[in-house]
């Protein structure tokens, strides 16, 4: 099965969801997120397995993102 790669922005969005409402701080609880988002992004056709991991590392990045783009914006 390939990886995951997140390709829309509304799986971004019910990650951090997710995240707001849960507030991780332990592994297994990452594990909960990325069991049920999982469970959300699954198809018939093309099931998703998601792993704690991955949605720390996505979210990580979001972050990183998030504030690269505000540092320029701050500077414009």
């Amino acid at each position: 099965m390939a990886p995951f790669r997140w390709p829309k922005v509304e799986n971004d969005i019910a990650l951090l969801k997710e995240i707001v409402a849960r507030r991780p701080s332990k592994a297994d609880e990452w594990e909960d997120i990325a069991e049920f988002l999982s469970s959300l992004f699954s198809t018939d056709n093309n099931p998703v397995v998601l792993k704690g991991r991955g949605c720390r590392e996505r979210s990580e990045l979001l972050m990183k993102k998030f504030k690269s783009e505000e540092r320029k914006a701050l500077k414009r």
